[in-house]
């Protein structure tokens, strides 16, 4: 079953939860086609140690990821509508958001970075409220084991849950948004929210076969995520053109 939504100022499609697997599908036959395995696992790998690399600066590491991981997010998009359209992606692919639209994706990069923060702080000041709780109660009768601190750690979790969920569903087809469509950035958060949130079925899906992939590629002595992390970026792709169309 397939139904639309409409906004003000962005149209998308309502996938069935199958689509989710369908994302999968494009990708691997986008990845496995003649000559574009091998340049997905360079792109993929780099762009891996560059986000790697942005996590350990002082202070910011957060904000520079963020930030970031949207603008390769742009590259990203562009190599994989080159392999949409039967060309080859190359390694200068991955840096496009730097030439072009760079502006509008350093702002979804910095939102997106800050909420971050902002989320990790409310999620330290609960642990640690929590953790406080055991060290002063810790030989009060209820305390025990710490389990006095069980409503501080649920509290957490749902922190966690409100807050990392919401965060990812605007993350996640920012970047083709922004970079492919030309939309502005919060637009193009906004967006990716709604229909992400539009599409939850298909996304936990998509999600479900994402952590069993995962766990494959993890057993082959991690080797499997040289295929995977390209297989996520090109199946982020097939959802952005089944969800919003073909820009």
């Amino acid at each position: 079953m397939e139904s639309s939504a409409t906004d003000a100022s962005q149209r998308f499609e309502v996938r069935d939860w199958g689509a989710g697997i369908d994302w999968w599908r494009t990708a691997m036959r986008g990845m496995f086609a003649s000559g574009q395995f091998l340049p997905w696992v360079l792109i993929g790998f780099v762009a891996t140690v560059v986000l790697l690399v942005a996590s350990f600066v002082p202070l910011v590491g957060t904000l520079a990821q963020g930030w970031l991981g949207v603008v390769l997010g742009g590259g990203l998009a562009v190599a994989a509508r080159r392999t949409s359209d039967a060309s080859t992606p190359s390694l200068e692919d991955l840096f496009a958001g730097f030439r072009s639209r760079l502006r509008e994706l350093s702002i979804a990069g910095l939102v997106l970075g800050v909420a971050g923060v902002v989320l990790g702080l409310l999620v330290a000041v609960v642990g640690f409220g929590g953790f406080l709780g055991v060290i002063v109660h810790g030989d009060t009768p209820g305390y025990a084991g710490g389990l006095g601190a069980l409503p501080a750690w649920l509290l957490l979790m749902l922190v966690l849950l409100l807050g990392f969920v919401p965060i990812g569903m605007a993350a996640w087809l920012a970047p083709a948004l922004i970079m492919l469509r030309e939309m502005e950035p919060v637009e193009a958060l906004k967006a990716s929210l709604r229909a992400a949130w539009a599409n939850s079925g298909a996304l936990t899906l998509y999600g479900l076969v994402f952590i069993g992939l995962a766990l494959v590629a993890s057993a082959l002595l991690g080797l499997g995520w040289f295929v995977l992390l390209p297989l996520l970026y090109l199946s982020t792709y097939a959802a952005y053109v089944d969800i919003f169309g073909d820009d």
